[in-house]
């Protein structure tokens, strides 16, 4: 009988002693006390986080510019903040090591960036200069140099040099000379950034 006792005090001992062994190792993470999973269906042990952000990519022209971002203006005309980080690349087909200061209102872009708070943090940015377009700019002769170039004051202080060709037109006068009022009406050609006067109109 005592023999029996001493047995059974030895079993409660043991088995008290493997509860607290059992209560002193937690769970794994996502397994519960009862090692039933605790992870919803579809979600991964390993955070998301560890997977680095996703690229995104925003194809549109850009409508506004500022010191460090500029905006692009997509087709369906949703409107995107792209940033400018010291590690981004910009690409012309036309042009070597293309930056920032290269990039204009009006250029279309291809932008590879990762999403952040107002838009894309971008990593490439690959410009295709303009359509071709035709302007008229009003101004007063600063040089001209025939054949070559001619730089005009324009009515808003702005100076602005125009290519000029063996094709360029005068109007009203043979050549303009050095404080002139005239006309420069000239085009880009889309593949460069450019503009070539097609004809100078010299006002009386």
């Amino acid at each position: 009988m005592r023999n029996a006792s001493l047995v059974l005090i030895a079993v409660g001992i043991f088995v008290a002693i493997s509860v607290l062994v059992v209560a002193a190792d937690p769970p794994p993470p996502g397994v519960d006390q009862h090692g039933e999973s605790t992870l919803a269906p579809g979600q991964q042990k390993t955070p998301s986080a560890e997977k680095g952000k996703q690229l995104r990519s925003v194809v549109g022209i850009v409508t506004a510019k500022d010191t460090d971002r500029f905006t692009v203006t997509t087709k369906q005309g949703v409107t995107v903040v792209v940033g400018v980080l010291e590690s981004t690349r910009f690409h012309i087909p036309t042009q070597k090591n293309a930056t920032f200061a290269d990039l204009e209102i009006q250029d279309r872009v291809a932008v590879n960036g990762t999403p952040n708070a107002s838009g894309l943090d971008a990593k490439k940015v690959n410009i295709a200069p303009g359509k071709p377009s035709v302007q008229h700019r009003v101004g007063t002769v600063e040089e001209y140099v025939p054949s070559q170039s001619i730089t005009i004051k324009t009515v808003q202080g702005d100076l602005e040099k125009f290519a000029l060709t063996n094709e360029t037109e005068i109007r009203g006068k043979t050549s303009p000379a050095q404080g002139d009022r005239v006309t420069v009406v000239s085009h880009r050609d889309p593949s460069t950034r450019v503009f070539t006067a097609s004809a100078i109109v010299v006002h009386p």
